[in-house]
């Protein structure tokens, strides 16, 4: 299990850090392009935004390996020990049925789209919109994972 989740985790860490490099790079030829020789390329503006959207939907798996997601942790602590576990049960149910959701109705928004295409670059809205399926197979992936860790740390102590 967690080979899997190593090998998840650098593939799609290195992809998404690719996809940074590769995003900062058309930016900066964008803007020499458009200010220093003064012939602007549409497709650049419509690949960044797409970019954009997986770097932030697999950004979100990324930070889930690190479980720093934004939470109430002052409440959290406020918590008697012996409600804490139930607690954080409860909430990674609800976060993983949420994603489940998510995923579910992903999939449909990309089958849905996929015979439409992007106005300049012609790609298939459908491949730009799979990265919420994918996302959300992720996120539901490594809250599990986060979960089984942290039942394992308490079975050694």
């Amino acid at each position: 299990m967690r080979t899997l989740e190593r090998f998840l985790f650098t593939s799609f860490k290195t992809l998404t850090s690719l996809m940074l490099v590769f995003a900062s790079i058309l930016v900066f030829a964008e803007v020499f392009f458009r200010y220093i020789i003064g012939q602007a390329h549409g497709w650049s503006e419509e690949l960044l935004r797409y970019l954009l959207i997986w770097m932030t939907f697999l950004g979100t798996y990324l930070a889930a390996k690190e479980d720093k997601h934004l939470g109430i942790k002052v409440f959290f602590d406020l918590l008697p020990s012996k409600v804490r576990p139930l607690v954080k049960f409860a909430g990674d149910a609800l976060t993983i049925t949420m994603f489940v959701v998510f995923t579910i109705l992903g999939i449909q928004y990309a089958v849905r789209f996929f015979s439409d295409s992007s106005p300049l670059l012609l790609i298939p809205l459908g491949i730009i919109y799979m990265v919420m399926p994918i996302g959300g197979i992720l996120f539901i992936l490594q809250t599990l994972f986060n979960t089984t860790k942290k039942d394992e740390s308490n079975e050694v102590e």
